[in-house]
C-alpha cells in the first residue's frame, strides 16, 4: 500500500478510536510504516509462540477535561505511570507529525563492509540470502562468507536438521582440531548465531521450498549429488586396514579415509539434486520474483558433451569417472537459462563453474581467474569460491552470466592442442602460453625460475579470461549468456525424418 494512502487510513482510524473511546492504549513501533497502530485491548491476540515483538513505545491518550474515563481504567498493558494527558491540540500535532514521517522517504543509510572479494554496502533492512545445501563444505563456507558482511541476514537451508558449532568456543575448549559431524554448521563467533535462521527444505521436494525462500533477496544453490565411490585396490594390499573381496573391491572400515570418500555429504545419489533439485529451486525463484539465483555448477573438464563425435571416438580420456552427474548439471544449466528467458525484469541467474575444490584459505580475487568457454580448468579453494558466490549475490553485474573460476596459476587446458593453437593465434609465444609473460624467448627456462616468479597474465590464454582485484569489476567484464540458435538442419537428420 502506498505510504500516503496508509497515512490517511491510520489518521482516520486513530481519530475514530479516540472519538469512540478517548482513553485508548496503542502500540507504536519504531517504524510506523509497518501498519496501523495496534490496540492492546486483547494483548494475547497478537502473540505467537516463539515470536518476539519489536521494541515499542506505549502511549495512553485521554483528552484533558474528559471525565468519562479515568487513568485507572486504562488497559493493564499501559500502567498509569506510563500514561500522559494529551489535549486535542496536542493530538492534532501528533497526528500531523506521524503523517509526515510516513510520507517521508525511507532512510538510505547503509553500512559497508569489506572482505577479500571486495567491499559491499548493505541496507539496514536488507533481505536475507538463502543458502541451499548449507551443511556441505561449499555451503558452510558460503554461510560464513555472508556473515562477514554486516547487516546481511542468512537463511541456512538443509535437508536434515543441523546443529550449530562456534569455532571460537571450540578453540577455547581445546577442540578446534577435532572433526565435526556432517550435520554440523560451523560459525566463527557466538554473535553469528543470532543472524542465521535454519530451515529444513529439500530441493527435490518442491512443496518444501516456498516458505524457505519467501522474502529472499538472493538464493545461492550449493546442493549437489556426491555419488558413491567404489574403491579398488591392488590385489594383496590393504590400505587403511580394509579387507577386500575376490574381485578386489575394497570393503573399508567406517572410520577410514576411503569410507569418507564414499560418504554422501550432500544429497543422496537418488535425490538428483543436480537436475531436479536445481530446476525446482529455479522455478520457485522465478515464481516469487527473487532477484538473484546463484548456482554452483562444475567445469566438468572430462565430461563435456560433444556436439558431434569423430570417427576416431572421443579425444578426452575420461578415466574411470562417471559423467552422469556432470551431464545432469549441464542439462539443468540449459533448462535454467530457458526458464529465465521469460522471467520478469530484475530476476536473474548466475552460473558459477568451479574447478577442483580444495580446503585452502582465501587468496583473494587477485589470484582468481574467470573464463568463459570451458577451455581450461584448475583448482580453487571452497573459501575463495564462497567469496565469488557472495560477490555475485550482492552485485547486479553478474546477472545472466555463466563462467568458470579457478586460480590463475593452476590453469590447465582441457584440450592441449586446441589451447596452444588458440594461444598462438593471439600472437603469444609457446613459452608465454606455458609459463605466462616475462620470460626470455631466447633462453631456456628452469623450473626454479618458474616457481619463484609470480605469474603474469594467463596460462594458455584464449582471450576470454578475466582477471582483476575486485569481483564486482570482474563481473562487469564478463559477457552475458546468449541464446543458442536452433539448427534447422537437425530436422533433416535420419532420426527425425
Amino acid at each position: 500500500m502506498h505510504s500516503s494512502v496508509r497515512c490517511i487510513i491510520m489518521t482516520a482510524a486513530a481519530l475514530a478510536l479516540l472519538q469512540a473511546q478517548p482513553s485508548s492504549c496503542f502500540l507504536v513501533t519504531p517504524n510506523a510504516a509497518h501498519g496501523l497502530p495496534r490496540r492492546l485491548d486483547h494483548p494475547g491476540r497478537y502473540q505467537r509462540p516463539g515470536h518476539r515483538e519489536p521494541a515499542v513505545t506505549r502511549v495512553a491518550a485521554r483528552f484533558v477535561g474528559d471525565q468519562r474515563y479515568s487513568l485507572d481504567t486504562v488497559d493493564n498493558a499501559c500502567p498509569p505511570s506510563e500514561t500522559k494527558l494529551l489535549s486535542r491540540k496536542d493530538m492534532i500535532w501528533l497526528l500531523a507529525a506521524g503523517s509526515a514521517m510516513l510520507v517521508a522517504p525511507a532512510s538510505t543509510h547503509a553500512e559497508c563492509s569489506c572482505s577479500p572479494g571486495g567491499c559491499s554496502c548493505a541496507q539496514e533492512s536488507a533481505k536475507p540470502v538463502v543458502v541451499i545445501g548449507a551443511a556441505g563444505g561449499t555451503g558452510g563456507e558460503t554461510v560464513r562468507a555472508l556473515l562477514r558482511r554486516k547487516n546481511t541476514p542468512v537463511v541456512a537451508s538443509t535437508r536434515r536438521p543441523v546443529t550449530l558449532a562456534i569455532r571460537d568456543t571450540l578453540i577455547a575448549e581445546g577442540k578446534g582440531q577435532k572433526p565435526l559431524s556432517k550435520d554440523t554448521l560451523l560459525l566463527q563467533t557466538k554473535a553469528d548465531e543470532a543472524r542465521v535462521r535454519r530451515v529444513i527444505a529439500d530441493a527435490v521436494k518442491p512443496e518444501t521450498l516456498p516458505n524457505a525462500l519467501e522474502g529472499a533477496g538472493a538464493v545461492i544453490y550449493c546442493a549437489g549429488t556426491r555419488p558413491k565411490v567404489d574403491v579398488t585396490t591392488t590385489p594383496g594390499t590393504k590400505p587403511g586396514g580394509q579387507t577386500s573381496d575376490e574381485q578386489g573391491t575394497a570393503q573399508v572400515r567406517g572410520a577410514s579415509y576411503y569410507s569418507r570418500l564414499a560418504d554422501t555429504e550432500g544429497a543422496s545419489s537418488s535425490a538428483n539434486a543436480d537436475y531436479a533439485g536445481l530446476v525446482n529451486v529455479a522455478k520457485e525463484c522465478v515464481r516469487q520474483g527473487i532477484p538473484k539465483l546463484i548456482i554452483v555448477s562444475s567445469i566438468c573438464a572430462k565430461c563435456q558433451r560433444s556436439g558431434s563425435e569423430s570417427e576416431d571416438g572421443e579425444q578426452i580420456d575420461r578415466g574411470t569417472a562417471s559423467c552422469d552427474t556432470c551431464y545432469a548439471k549441464q542439462d539443468a544449466e540449459k533448462l535454467v537459462r530457458n526458464l529465465y528467458a521469460g522471467a520478469p525484469a530484475g530476476v536473474t541467474y548466475t552460473i558459477v563453474r568451479p574447478g577442483l575444490l580444495s580446503r585452502g584459505e582465501v587468496r583473494g580475487p587477485s589470484s582468481v581467474e574467470f573464463n568463459q568457454g570451458i577451455s581450461k580448468s584448475g583448482i580453487i579453494s571452497r573459501a575463495d569460491l564462497a567469496e565469488v558466490l557472495v560477490g555475485a549475490a550482492t552485485s547486479d553485474a553478474a546477472g545472466g552470466k555463466s563462467f568458470e573460476v579457478y586460480y590463475s596459476d593452476t590453469a590447465q587446458p582441457i584440450d592441449m592442442y586446441a589451447s596452444l593453437q588458440s594461444c598462438k593465434g593471439l600472437g603469444k609465444s609457446v613459452k608465454e602460453c606455458f609459463f605466462g609473460k616475462g620470460f626470455d624467448d631466447s633462453a631456456p627456462v628452469s623450473l626454479d625460475e618458474v616457481l619463484k616468479k609470480p605469474l603474469q597474465g594467463s596460462l594458455f590464454a584464449t582471450g576470454a579470461e578475466v582477471q582483476g582485484t575486485a569481483y564486482p569489476e570482474m563481473f562487469e567484464r564478463l559477457a552475458k549468456d546468449s541464446a543458442e540458435p536452433f539448427d534447422l538442419n537437425s530436422l533433416a537428420s535420419p532420426s527425425v525424418l
